[in-house]
């Protein structure tokens, strides 16, 4: 587990996509500098099958060595062999783009194909909702389309926050069930929750009801299959002359 904290510089130079600030950066830093601790934490809630895998989890974005580029849906169904089929997902999206924060692979056995992380990080309140969001006229009828496929594979109740504020994790939601029902991708949603965070919620008890919120605003009597919620330690919890604290492992 982290525990003991050591004061490293933080990035100067200016990349491309780098983060400054954020639950973003958070996470981009903790790709970089502690991979095996959050593969661990992301292990531990997946099914004892599936775990190893977890732990050997390879990330495809954000990577320095790509100027944090995200990486888009050419990437992961390159990723798991699925590159030659026509997109589902541009038959669903005008333009989809990348909706996620960050993206794994976990490894192809006998029993399992290529598996796909789509991570989605959290360190305040204000990034749960989005509320200057509206729907692209063009593609709604496609998305609502597969809304409905998706709450109906969730057994979750319409609500308006689907097109609404949390948009963003109805459309998270939707991709999971587009790779699970419909491409026999072996996906998990993570969302990740930073704790210890000035700006944020400061524990894991703080966030839980705002999760149980979450999913009761998308109509979700349960937390949906197939998904992960991982709390991490901020690495960031204070900072002074421009250096900031990082936690490392014991």
């Amino acid at each position: 587990m982290l525990s003991s904290v050591a004061t490293l510089p933080r990035p100067t130079t200016a990349i491309e996509a780098r983060a400054a600030t954020g639950s973003r950066s958070q996470f981009q830093d903790y790709i970089q500098w502690f991979p095996r601790f959050l593969n661990e934490e992301i292990a531990r809630q997946l099914p004892a099958q599936t775990r190893r895998l977890g732990r050997n989890a390879q990330w495809l974005s954000p990577l320095d060595s790509d100027r944090y580029q995200p990486s888009t849906e050419v990437d992961y169904l390159r990723a798991t062999g699925l590159s030659d089929q026509p997109s589902l997902m541009d038959r669903r999206w005008s333009r989809l783009g990348s909706c996620w924060d960050a993206l794994g692979m976990l490894a192809q056995t006998r029993a399992l194909p290529q598996g796909v992380l789509l991570v989605e990080a959290h360190g305040q309140l204000e990034e749960i909702d989005d509320t200057s969001f509206r729907l692209p006229a063009r593609s709604s009828p496609l998305i609502l389309e597969t809304f409905r496929e998706t709450r109906q594979w969730l057994n979750a109740v319409e609500t308006e926050d689907w097109t609404g504020p949390l948009y963003r994790t109805a459309n998270l939601l939707a991709h999971l069930h587009l790779l699970r029902n419909h491409r026999g991708v072996p996906a998990w949603l993570v969302q990740v929750y930073f704790v210890n965070d000035p700006a944020g919620p400061a524990s894991r008890a703080d966030w839980l009801p705002v999760i149980a919120g979450v999913h009761a605003r998308l109509g979700l009597s349960r937390r949906p299959p197939f998904t992960l919620d991982v709390f991490l330690p901020a690495l960031y919890p204070r900072a002074s002359r421009g250096v900031a604290s990082w936690p490392l492992t014991s």
